[in-house]
């Protein structure tokens, strides 16, 4: 018998799947006192099994972008209130337009090690996320920041209320 391995949609496409459980609402419509206390299945007569699929390419509609800003140093404490206020003026700042939803990502300070295993140095490292359907107010996010916080990556995904619309016009 021959296995094959898993389906696996590419990552560059994004879909809205939907499995419509028709086989379980039809088994909770036919489930009760009496199907409970019936021994036999065989009994009852033949068993159908409904399943159906519906699925649609959906484009992403958020641009996201995230931003970093990082230090390193001897000591974790002057690295972090090196970082701290970088952190709050660009949150400040994107928070001005309206048009982005600007929030703080990972916060971190880690250890350095050298070849001997010994602590080094530390690095810490503070993120920001700013996502918007306007992608004119992302890329402004991006100049804006220009010369105090790093890019880490620009992406897009799909919004939930692009995902819910989708889904109800798949199951409706």
């Amino acid at each position: 018998m021959m296995s094959y391995p898993p389906f696996r949609r590419p990552a560059s496409l994004r879909r809205a799947a939907l499995a419509l459980p028709l086989a379980c609402a039809l088994a909770l419509a036919g489930t009760g006192a009496a199907g409970a206390a019936e021994p036999d299945p065989a009994a009852r007569g033949p068993l159908l099994r409904v399943e159906a699929q519906a699925q649609r390419e959906v484009t992403d509609d958020i641009a996201v972008a995230v931003f970093f800003v990082e230090r390193d140093g001897p000591q974790p404490a002057p690295l972090q209130a090196a970082v701290n206020p970088v952190l709050e003026s660009a949150l400040a700042d994107l928070k001005r337009n309206p048009a982005l939803q600007v929030r703080t990502g990972r916060y971190g300070a880690h250890p350095r090690y050298g070849r001997d295993g010994r602590i080094e140095g530390w690095r810490v490292r503070a993120e920001l996320v700013a996502e918007s359907k306007d992608i004119a107010a992302v890329s402004q996010a991006t100049a804006t920041l220009a010369g105090r916080m790093n890019v880490a990556s620009i992406g897009f995904r799909l919004s939930d209320a692009r995902r819910q619309e989708t889904e109800r016009s798949l199951t409706g």
